[in-house]
This record gives structure tokens, sequence and C-alpha cells, in this order.
């Protein structure tokens, strides 16, 4: 048993035509069409084994009217994205740029090395057993000003999700980014935060970002374009932009603790902070 390039089953050389679908956001079934107009539903039993940028592989056995036919492992390919409810889509290629679209209706949750973990609970053997799907990436934040994740291996396989900052001000010292959107989980709404941690950091040229820890001690960062002010507390606040410089309504709160020791260059920013909003304040008055 095999896959076409179209993903189409092959089965003793035979072609045998049909559509993918993943029942329950867990069970992925073949369904063929035969030539008499009828049906048969090549059930496929087995776990969802890893998702990479443009494919998802499955461990599966075949199992037809007559009988359990074969066992193995097979790569669908596709596309993955996000629908307007934050789900999960894997869109399996098919002719002509139509495709069989699988939707993940189950859970999912941010692992401890900031990868997406799909859950979804499967019954085996008289007991349920828990399947899950890790999503290797990394975040970042587009100029829509969706929160998103790129799958490792791709520079445009990017999964968006769209919602608000949790809060309006962050401590940047806390060492959190708390992004909050509305799911569909199994077919009922809800409310999820995502919450990254990592590191506020400052380059020379006074572009802030965030810098996380991934496996194996990878780190990469989020960067953001800022406006910067003094704080009331001896601190420097910086309106957040994206990188094309759409606000983003969000400040973060820098202070001298997050410049490990190096009290020099905290105090220069505070210094040029008080110097801008000087300037900018006599503009204003004149």
């Amino acid at each position: 048993m095999r896959i076409s390039e179209l993903n189409e089953l092959i089965i003793d050389a035979e072609t045998i035509r049909g559509r993918w679908h993943l029942e329950d956001g867990r069970e992925i079934t073949y369904r063929a069409r035969h030539e008499d107009g009828g049906t048969e539903t090549v059930r496929v039993s087995g776990t969802l084994v890893a998702a990479e940028a443009g494919a998802l592989l499955i461990s599966l056995t075949e199992e037809r009217t007559r009988g359990v036919l074969s066992a193995g492992l097979i790569k669908l390919t596709g596309h993955w994205r996000t629908d307007e409810n934050n789900r999960i889509i894997f869109d399996v290629a098919r002719h002509y740029g139509r495709y069989d679209r699988l939707i993940l209706t189950g859970g999912w949750e941010i692992g401890p090395s900031h990868e997406i973990v799909y859950s979804c609970a499967r019954a085996k053997a008289g007991a349920e057993e828990i399947q899950r799907l890790v999503f290797k990436g990394v975040w970042d934040l587009d100029d829509a000003r969706c929160i998103t994740y790129r799958l490792e291996g791709s520079t445009d396989c990017v999964l968006k999700f769209r919602g608000t900052f949790q809060t309006r001000s962050i401590l940047a010292k806390e060492g959190a980014l708390r992004y909050q959107i509305g799911v569909e989980i199994e077919g009922r709404p809800a409310v999820r935060t995502l919450a990254l941690f990592g590191k506020w950091k400052l380059s020379r040229t006074l572009e802030i970002f965030f810098e996380m820890e991934y496996a194996g001690g990878r780190r990469q960062t989020i960067v953001f374009g800022g406006v910067y002010s003094p704080s009331p507390d001896f601190g420097v606040s910086v309106m957040l932009k994206t990188r094309s410089g759409e606000s983003l309504g969000v400040e973060v709160v820098l202070t001298e603790e997050i410049f490990d020791g190096c009290g020099e260059m905290f105090l220069k920013l505070r210094h040029s902070a008080e110097e801008t909003a000087l300037e900018t304040g006599m503009k204003l008055l004149w």
C-alpha cells in the first residue's frame, strides 16, 4: 500500500480513487468511489505521527470489507493553515488545485520548548488513549498583528492565530508574552491564552525583541518596533509596533533589572527617552 503523487491510495498496483477524511479530529478514513456509483470506506486505524512543513505522516492499518490488507506509514502532502476559529487544518493536495480538508478539532497547547502539541482521545483495546501530534517551529508576529507559528523547514508554511495581547501593559522583568485567542474545541467555543516565556532585550539600534529558547537550546526572537518614553517608576516605557510601524496598543516597561547589571546602558536609554520626550513636548508647545 502506498500513496500516489496526488495522495490517492494505491493497493496491489491499483489506484483507488476517493477522498481523505478526519473524523472527530482523530481517525482518518479513505472513502473510495466505484464505477457503479457505490462507495467503500477504507478505514485507517492508527496514530498521527508527525506534522512537517507541507506534509502529514500517519501510521495506519488499512481495512476493507474483505478484511485487513496491510499496515505501515504513509505521508500525505499538502498545506497547513488555520481557519477563522483558530483550528489547525491540513489541506491534502488533490487534482486540479482541489484538496481534502482535514480539521484537527481536538485541543492544542504549547509544550515545554514552545512547540505546538495537538491532543485528542481515541479508543484502543477498550481503553482511552491520548494521541498527540507535535508541530516544530518558531513564533513570530506578522504585520496584521496576528501571532504566527512558522513550521520548521519552510519559510511559507505559517499558522496564523487571530487574537489580542492579554494585557495592555507588560513588565519586562517578568519574562512573559501572553496572547489571548478564541478557539473552537470539539465544536465548543473557548478562550485560550498563549503564554510564551523568554527575555525582553534591546539591540544597539533600540529595536526591542523577545528572545525564546526552543528544543536543543536554540534561541529565536520576535522583533518589534517601539516608541520610547520615561515611565513614572524610573523605568522606560516602550509602546510596541509591528516591524512595519503599526501600533500594537501595548506597552512594555523596561527597568534596570533586565539589563543584567549593565546599569550604564540603562541610564543612557533613560536619558535618551527623556530627551525625546522633552523635544516632543517643546514641539507640541510651540
